[in-house]
């Protein structure tokens, strides 16, 4: 009986060199990765103007103090406080 000769698509060198090929690729990944997560930012904070912030915040605030006058003379209340009103005083 005649050993028969198989033919690969890689030989056993081309294997062994993209096994090194490859785990060199990943040791320079891993350190480029290790490189990039301790860098440190380059920027600077800047000091941001609040007054805008302040100023709606107060608005939202005053939107939630449960009433609302306005300059015609109306005045409106939310619908929690007038269904209140309404069960202790009733309606005429």
């Amino acid at each position: 009986m005649a050993s028969e000769q198989r033919d690969y698509l890689l030989s056993e060198r081309m294997v062994t060199i993209l096994f090194a090929g490859s785990a060199s690729l990943m040791v320079l990944v891993l350190l480029a990765l290790a490189l990039v997560a301790t860098a440190r930012p380059q920027g600077r904070l800047a000091n941001v103007n609040t007054s805008q912030f302040e100023a709606v915040r107060e608005q939202a605030l005053e939107n939630l103090s449960g009433y609302r006058q306005y300059q015609d003379g109306t005045i409106t209340i939310d619908i929690e406080r007038a269904m209140d009103l309404t069960l202790e005083r009733g309606v005429n």
